[in-house]
């Protein structure tokens, strides 16, 4: 993964990276704690694969985050976003 990061980013110049994973996180955002989906995933310390920027969070989470960066209608001071999938 890290490979994979520095052929994308060649100059360095990324600040964050962020993992979206299908279960939850730990509280430092850093291990994936389970993956409902991946059987054997119980505390995959991704973020130290991929160096000390990242953060690990769960895939619905990161997509409710990036609907209010991306597209959300910026009327709307409070946001709600709802999904269903893997696991349900």
């Amino acid at each position: 993964m890290v490979d994979t990061i520095a052929k994308i980013d060649s100059e360095n110049k990324t600040r964050a990276i962020g993992i979206g994973t299908p279960g939850p996180a730990d509280a430092n955002g850093k291990i994936a704690k389970v993956a409902i989906n991946l059987p054997q995933w119980y505390d995959i310390p991704l973020a130290s694969e991929i160096e000390a920027r990242a953060v690990i969070a769960n895939h619905a989470n990161c997509a409710g985050l990036g609907e209010t960066w991306l597209v959300a209608d910026r009327r709307f001071q409070n946001f709600i976003f709802l999904t269903s999938g893997t696991g349900v």
